[in-house]
C-alpha cells in the first residue's frame, strides 16, 4: 500500500508539471495571437480616413494571413494538449487519493 501511494504521488507530481508546462504553452500562443491583433489594428485605417495610411500589399496580406491562422492552430493544438493534460492530472490526483484510502 505505502508503495502504491508513493508511485500515485509521484504521478501526481509528474502530470502538474506537465500541466503547468501546456498551460504556458496556452498563455504563449495566445500572447502570439494577440501580437499580431494588434499589428491589425495598427494597419487599418485611422477613424474619418477611407484608406489605410500606407498600401498594403496583396502578398503583405496574404502572408499576414497566413501567419494569423497558423498563430491559431498553435492556440487550437495548445487548449487540446492542455485540456488533455488538465484530465491526465485530475486522474492521478483521484488514484493518488484512492491509493490512500
Amino acid at each position: 500500500a505505502l508503495l502504491e501511494v508513493k508511485v500515485t504521488a509521484r504521478e501526481v507530481r509528474t502530470a502538474w508539471r506537465d500541466y503547468s508546462a501546456k498551460l504556458e504553452s496556452v498563455r504563449a500562443a495566445q500572447a502570439d495571437l494577440a501580437q499580431f491583433q494588434a499589428r491589425r489594428e495598427v494597419d487599418v485605417a485611422l477613424p474619418g480616413e477611407t484608406q489605410p495610411a500606407s498600401p498594403v500589399s496583396v502578398e503583405a496580406t496574404t502572408a499576414y494571413l497566413d501567419s494569423v491562422l497558423s498563430a491559431q492552430n498553435r492556440l487550437t493544438v495548445a487548449e487540446e494538449e492542455f485540456a488533455k493534460s488538465a484530465t491526465t492530472y485530475q486522474v492521478a490526483v483521484l488514484n493518488f487519493e484512492r491509493s490512500q484510502g
